[in-house]
């Protein structure tokens, strides 16, 4: 029991010193970067913050962030010594969520997503090592599928195939290294309304 008790004692001193941790101050000298500090850029004139990037031993270290004119949150970017990694966050004007960009070690590394002012998700692009590879899929703001896109090394391999919101196939593509090979169009009744070839 009284070791539970110590114990818990122990985590609400970590909890209290975290809570009450000073605000880093703003970078004066370079000597400032390597003690820990915020370097704090503003738009011209000067009233308005534009960034606010931590700094630890002379390297980023923690989330940077970016506003809009207005004071709007724009942007969250992570640091870890000096280099991209975790996910990185951009904002539309109004707040709501634009993008999530998953990095490791500076590079796109997992499931890239955008999203709609709605909050409804547009796009997921996979990458790895920041080249696209996989199915990226984009949706109407309904949510219906709109268009799945094969890429290879950042290329597109195989077939895109794009549709209409009623859920029907509207076209095919077929890619080989980035050039399209075959592309068919189809109506909302399934036929064929236009066929290309490239030799």
């Amino acid at each position: 029991m009284l070791k539970k008790v110590v114990n818990s004692a122990m985590v609400l001193s970590v909890c209290l010193a975290v809570g009450h941790a000073k605000p880093l101050a703003e970078c004066k000298s370079d000597k400032d970067k390597v003690n820990g500090c915020v370097e704090k850029i503003y738009y011209g004139d000067r009233r308005q913050l534009r960034y606010e990037t931590p700094y630890k031993n002379g390297e980023r270290n923690g989330i940077e962030k970016a506003y809009y004119g207005n004071g709007q949150l724009e942007a969250e970017t992570p640091y870890e010594n000096d280099k991209i990694n975790g996910i990185a966050k951009g904002y539309y004007e109004s707040g709501q969520l634009f993008s999530e960009v998953p990095h490791e070690n500076d590079k796109r590394s997992g499931i890239v997503k955008h999203y709609y002012e709605s909050g409804q998700l547009k796009r997921e692009i996979p990458f790895e090592n920041d080249k696209r590879n996989g199915i990226e899929k984009e949706y109407y703001e309904s949510g219906k599928l709109r268009y799945e896109t094969p890429y290879k090394n950042d290329e597109r391999n195989g077939v895109e195939k794009e549709y209409y919101e009623s859920g029907k196939l509207k076209k095919e593509t077929l890619y080989e290294d980035g050039s399209v090979i075959v592309r068919k169009t189809y109506n909302e009744q399934g036929e064929i309304i236009n066929s290309q070839q490239n030799k």
